[in-house]
Order: structure tokens, then sequence, then C-alpha cells
């Protein structure tokens, strides 16, 4: 067995997984590799490439790539630059383990164009990067239609914290005599970010409703 071999298995045996669960997770990162590569790298018979090395630490959480060994014949400037190389590795997220978070994504858009009907509660839930989802969002919408632009553009996702009443000035998510919007809170009016689309001017006796205000 090679000596980084021998620290790959340890590695793993620490932090509590199997080969087949470390392949699972290679996969779930979008680097599939069957569980027997992964055997073949703890025999020293392959190694892995630099970006499945660097996703094995991330697994493992290894701090310091000398811990893999075979740095005896580098000098104090050949480690330095292999630490360098490792920072510049996890700061780009390629290379980096991200958490995730699990949020409802609703099947039905928030129009941002013409308005649509909206009496569905079907949705999907969708794992996204925590570092990329604001804290209070407790849902998302995809956007339809190009009413929101330059702001929000058709097709787009955005997070929605859920309440029944925003601030005028805020973007929320409504219900107007059940079409579904996403609009900006005027006084008396919803508005559009594109200026072609006029305001609309609410009346005494519609049916508004609040679902949340966009968070990002």
């Amino acid at each position: 067995m090679s000596e980084i071999g021998d620290t790959l298995k340890r590695l793993r045996t620490a932090a509590g997984f199997s080969q087949p669960e470390v392949a699972a997770l290679f996969a779930e990162r979008g680097l599939p590799v069957h569980f027997t590569a992964i055997s073949k790298w703890e025999k020293g018979n392959t190694q892995p490439n630099a970006e499945q090395l660097l996703l094995l630490c991330g697994l493992y959480d290894v701090r310091d790539l000398t811990e893999f060994g075979a740095t005896e014949k580098l000098n104090q400037t050949g480690l330095q630059r292999l630490r360098e190389y490792d920072s510049l590795l996890r700061g780009d997220k390629r290379f980096i383990v991200q958490k995730t978070r699990a949020i409802r994504l609703f099947d039905l858009p928030a129009s941002a164009g013409l308005g649509n009907y909206a009496d569905s509660d079907d949705f999907e839930e969708i794992e996204v990067p925590e570092d990329e989802v604001p804290s209070d969002a407790d849902y998302c919408v995809r956007v339809s239609g190009d009413s929101m632009e330059p702001l929000y553009h058709d097709g787009e996702i955005v997070y929605v914290a859920e309440c029944d009443v925003v601030s005028v000035g805020d973007v929320g998510i409504f219900a107007l005599n059940g079409d579904m919007f996403i609009k900006r809170l005027g006084k008396g009016k919803l508005v559009s970010e594109n200026k072609e689309y006029a305001p609309i001017v609410l009346r005494e006796y519609d049916d508004v409703r609040t679902f949340g205000r966009v968070v990002g």
C-alpha cells in the first residue's frame, strides 16, 4: 500500500465513511466515481486527480495537504508553495464541499407579467448551497415574465420570507383576485420595475393577499 493510499484509508475510516458512502458523496457533488476507484486509490494502484483529492480533503476535514506525506523531498520553499496551492484551491468553489439547504420551490410561478392563476400548493424540494440562500427565506418561486426586469429576470428563482404584510417599497409575492404577482408594493398599487408596465391600482373591492417578502 502506498503512503498516500494508506493515508486516504486512515482518513476515511476516521471520518466514519465506507467506500460506497464516499462514492455516493462524490456523485452528489457532480464528480461520480465508482467505489472500486476509491479502493484502488487506497491500495495505491491509482491516485485521485487534483479535483478528486480536494473533494476528499473536504469530506475528511483535511486542513493541510502535507498530511498526505510524500513531502520529505520538499524544502521549506516547496512546502510553502504547497500550502499556497492548498489555500488557492480552497478559495475556489469548484473544489469546496459546500453545505446545502433544502427549500421549497413552488411549481406555479409568481407572474412578473400579466398574472397567473394561483390555485396550487404543488412544489418540489430542492437542494441549494447554504451560503446562497438568505437565512430568513422560507421558500422560493420562479419568476415568469419580464415586468420586474432588470431587478429579476424571466425564469430566475427568488427567495421569499413568508409573511402576510410587507412595507411600502418592499418587493413581495401577491395574489390579486386569484392571479399571482411578484411586484413592489406602492401606496395603493403594485409596481413593476420595467417601466413598460403600468402600475396595478388596488381598488376597494379587490381581493389582495400577501404571501411573502422577496429577500433574495
